[in-house]
């Protein structure tokens, strides 16, 4: 049974003034017996990290400053944090030095990598996880629209193909909208969450798509699951697209209507 600490996760950070406004949003609305983290989602591509043109170079935070969105080089955090930078690369052309230093760029607080990639290969990230062994890092796999077609969209399927990454893994994510606020089916991810339970029962399961304010209801049933977590983006920001900075008014009243109905 998994014992990670579940998150609402916020994806599309910034600056810190960001972190330490919905942090305090997070400790004035979770439940008091929740051990419920703000996911602190910071974004890059390898496009970015290469200095490759890309149509998100004016959202994403530059690299220079990912370190200061998640803390300083002296430990301090906001409370009721975690960490993550979202790596994309659907291109797979990603190498272990490309990794390793995106990751460096993110200094000593960061507390996970999402790959946001298609079936990334497990001998990279066995080598980033040992080379890193002392700082305890999470990853978290991505799957996505493209993943889930290439194993014909079938549970089953699915779920082997995430079992193939054992222990390298320590959550997966299953967002069939991918950043483009697609509404997610409830009813299609409770029956592949179940799957990926049965087979992988350590993982912690992270859902998205399309949420936002005034959008609980999408969760259905998977708000009652102990444990779920939920990551959200498009619908965070000023103009509703992943090419648009974050609204702050957006992302408080998505934490204050989600935080009450999770556990």
């Amino acid at each position: 049974m998994n014992t990670l600490k579940p998150y609402i996760g916020i994806t599309g950070f910034t600056r810190e003034y960001e972190v330490g406004y919905l942090s305090g949003v997070v400790s004035r609305n979770k439940k008091s017996n929740s051990s419920r983290l703000l996911h602190v989602g910071v974004m890059m591509s390898r496009k970015t990290l290469t200095m490759e043109r890309s149509r998100f170079t004016k959202v994403f935070a530059e690299k220079d400053h990912l370190m200061h969105i998640f803390g300083n080089e002296e430990g301090f955090r906001y409370q009721n944090t975690y960490h993550c930078l979202h790596y994309a690369d659907y291109r797979d052309e990603t190498t272990v030095e490309e990794l390793r230093k995106a990751i460096d760029y993110c200094g000593p607080n960061l507390d996970a990598v999402q790959l946001d990639m298609t079936w990334p290969v497990p001998v990279l990230l066995e080598r980033i996880k040992r080379e890193l062994a002392g700082r305890n890092l999470e990853f978290i796999l991505q799957v996505g629209t493209e993943a889930a077609a290439r194993v014909e969209n079938r549970p089953e399927i699915i779920t082997r193909w995430i079992s193939n990454y054992g222990t390298i893994i320590d959550r997966v994510l299953i967002d069939m909208s991918m950043g483009n606020g697609l509404p997610m089916d409830s009813s299609f991810l409770i029956n592949l969450i179940e799957a990926i339970e049965e087979e992988a029962p350590d993982l912690g399961i992270v859902v998205a798509g399309g949420l936002g304010p005034g959008k609980t209801h999408l969760l259905g049933r998977l708000a009652e699951r102990p444990g779920i977590s939920i990551d959200a983006g498009a619908d965070l920001t000023v103009g509703g697209t992943i090419t648009d900075p974050l609204s702050l008014d957006r992302a408080r009243k998505y934490l204050e209507e989600f935080l009450p109905i999770l556990d």
